[in-house]
């Protein structure tokens, strides 16, 4: 769901190409907007937060924006099910 500062940080995020960082393993997947990089961490997190409670290691995602190239983001959301995007 949606809150006023999602929506306002939304509107800011569309001039930027956005992303989700998995800390721990340092992994960064491309995501096609802000709110989609929000969803596809709190849904990693929400997944992943049992094992860490039990392990003890990190696997925190955030979204983030995405440091490389346009093309490689355009190209990584074209894999075939790249995060923040549901396979069918």
């Amino acid at each position: 769901m949606m809150d006023d500062l999602d929506a306002r940080l939304s509107a800011v995020g569309d001039g930027f190409l956005w992303a989700v960082h998995v800390i721990g393993p340092d992994d960064l997947h491309p995501a096609v907007s802000y709110i989609e990089a929000v969803t596809a961490a709190r849904e990693h997190n929400a997944f992943f937060v049992p094992l860490m409670e039990e392990t003890g290691v990190a696997a925190i995602a955030v979204p983030t924006v995405w440091t490389g190239s346009a093309e490689d983001h355009a190209r990584q959301l074209s894999a075939p099910t790249p995060i923040g995007r549901r396979a069918s």
